[in-house]
C-alpha cells in the first residue's frame, strides 16, 4: 500500500526476523549453483507491516512460494513504520541491504548501483506500462499491483440520511461537503503526523485530475523547464483543496493522527467522506460503504494508477537467481494476487489472473470505481518510480509545506514558489 511511502525521517529500530520454514542453509550445498533458482539459498525480505498486510500475510505468502522453491529458506524482516523507502536508505547505507526489497527509492539505489535489473523473462508475466520501474532502458522495479490516488470511500449510511447522492462534479463534492457541516459532522478524514503522505493523498488526486490529466508529462516538463508549480493550473488545484480546510470541511485533528489511527477513525464513524487509496476497499466496517473516483470540475475523470509497489534484488544478494525468482513468484503467483486482492485491494497486474467470484463487496465496489466509465489513466502526481519520478527527497518536502498549508503558517503562493525551489535544488540528475 501507500505512497512510495517516503514520508519522514524515522530513526533506527529493532527489526523482526523470522526464518520461514525451508531445507537450506545460508550457502550454498556442494555442487549447486547460485545461478539455479531451485538451489538450496537463504535470503532476507525486507518487508512492512499494515492494518492489511499482517506479519502473518507475509508468512503465508513466502509459504506458498516455499512450494515452488523448496530448497529456499526466507528471512523476513519488517520496517519499524510504514516509511520503508527511509528505512531502505539507512540499511544501504550501514551496507546491510537486504536481498529482496518492497519499495525502494529507485533513482536513488540505482544511482548508487545498488540493484540488480530484471530480465525480459523476469518481467514476461507482468502487465504493466513499459516504462514502469524503468531507468536508463533498464526494468530494476517489479510492480506487484496497481493502486488507484484515490478514491473517495464513504458512508453510504449517512449519504441516505442526508439525502446527498454520489457526486459527479467537484462542486457536487463541494455541495455534499457542505450538507455534511451543516448537520453537524465531518465531511472528509485525512490524516498527518509521521504518515504525512496521508495529509496530502486528497491535494495528490485533486493535482492528478487538474494539471497531470492535462499533461501526463508534467514532470519531464518541469525538469526541462517548460512548467512551473506556480503556474495557474497547478495554483487552482492548490487552492481547491485548501478551500475544503478553510471552509471546514476536514477533521480539526488532521494534522496529529497518523495513518492508522485514521483507518480507525473511519471504521469508527468519525468522518463521512475518506480519501484514500484502493487499499481501503479492504476497509472492515460496520456501516455500508461507498465508493466514486473522484471527479473533475468538468465531470471528468482521471484516476491515477500507481505501480509503484515493487520488488528490487540488492546487487550484493549471494543468491541472484534465487532472489529474482522469489521476487516473480510474488509478483505473479495466483495465489499472492488473490491475497494481495482480497487484503489490500490491489489490482492484480500478472496477466492470466483469475478474479474470483467471492471478492468482498468493498473490493468489488472498489474495481467498480476503478472501471468508471470513460476514465483516464495516468500516472498520480507525487506517486511514481523511475523515469517519471520527481526528484529524491522532493515529496517528503512537498508534504511538508502542504501540512504548513493546512495550520495557516504559510501562503499558497509562498509554498509554490518554495517548491519551485525545492524541485530545482534536488533535481541533480
Amino acid at each position: 500500500m501507500h505512497k512510495q511511502v517516503t514520508r519522514g525521517l524515522i530513526a533506527f529500530a529493532a527489526v523482526a526476523s523470522l526464518t520461514l520454514a525451508g531445507c537450506s542453509a545460508s550457502a550454498p550445498e556442494e555442487g549447486s549453483s547460485a545461478d539455479d533458482p531451485q538451489a538450496p539459498a537463504e535470503i532476507t525480505f525486507l518487508t512492512f507491516q499494515s492494518p492489511n498486510l499482517t506479519e502473518q500475510f507475509w508468512e503465508d505468502q513466502v509459504a506458498e512460494i516455499q512450494k515452488t522453491y523448496p530448497n529456499l529458506t526466507v528471512n523476513l524482516e519488517y520496517t519499524p513504520g510504514l516509511d520503508r523507502q527511509d528505512y531502505a536508505k539507512q540499511l544501504l547505507a550501514t551496507g546491510t541491504l537486504p536481498d529482496v526489497i518492497w519499495d525502494v527509492p529507485l533513482q536513488d539505489f540505482v544511482s548508487a548501483g545498488a540493484l540488480l535489473p530484471y530480465s525480459s523473462e523476469d518481467l514476461a508475466g507482468i502487465d504493466a506500462p513499459e516504462g514502469s520501474g524503468t531507468i536508463d532502458g533498464e526494468h530494476y522495479s517489479l510492480t506487484v499491483g496497481a493502486q488507484v490516488i484515490p478514491l473517495i470511500y464513504y458512508n453510504k449510511d449517512e449519504f441516505d440520511a442526508l439525502g446527498i447522492e454520489e457526486p459527479t462534479t467537484f462542486s457536487e463534492l463541494k455541495d455534499a461537503a457542505a450538507t455534511i457541516a451543516a448537520a453537524g459532522k465531518t465531511p472528509f478524514l485525512i490524516g498527518g503526523g509521521a504518515d504525512s503522505w496521508a495529509s496530502t493523498i486528497f491535494l495528490d488526486g485533486i493535482i492528478t485530475s487538474d494539471v497531470i490529466a492535462a499533461d501526463p508529462q508534467w514532470t519531464a516538463a518541469r525538469r526541462a523547464g517548460d512548467v512551473s508549480f506556480t503556474d495557474p493550473d497547478f495554483e487552482a488545484a492548490v487552492k481547491k483543496w485548501l478551500d475544503l480546510s478553510t471552509s471546514g470541511y476536514f477533521n480539526s485533528d488532521a494534522l496529529s493522527v497518523d495513518y492508522s489511527q485514521l483507518q480507525s477513525k473511519f471504521a469508527n464513524g468519525e468522518g463521512v467522506m475518506y480519501p484514500m487509496g484502493s487499499w481501503a476497499g479492504a476497509s472492515q466496517v460496520d456501516f455500508n460503504v461507498g465508493v466514486f473516483a473522484l471527479p473533475s470540475s468538468s465531470g471528468d475523470y482521471t484516476l491515477g494508477l500507481n505501480y509503484g509497489q515493487a520488488l528490487a534484488v540488492s546487487a550484493t544478494t549471494k543468491f541472484p537467481a534465487q532472489a529474482k525468482a522469489f521476487a516473480v513468484a510474488m509478483a505473479t503467483g495466483q495465489g499472492a494476487n488473490l491475497a494481495q486482492l482480497k487484503a489490500d485491494s490491489v489490482i492484480p497486474v500478472a496477466k492470466g489472473f483469475e478474479a474470483p467470484t467471492d471478492i468482498p463487496p468493498l473490493i468489488s465496489k472498489t474495481f467498480d470505481a476503478y472501471q468508471t466509465d470513460g476514465a483516464a489513466y495516468v500516472e498520480p502526481f507525487g506517486w511514481t518510480q523511475g523515469q517519471n519520478a520527481l526528484p529524491s527527497g522532493f515529496t517528503a518536502e512537498f508534504d511538508k509545506g502542504a501540512q504548513q498549508l493546512l495550520s495557516g503558517s504559510t501562503t499558497v503562493k509562498d509554498f509554490l514558489a518554495q517548491m519551485d525551489k525545492t524541485f530545482d535544488d534536488l533535481d541533480q540528475g
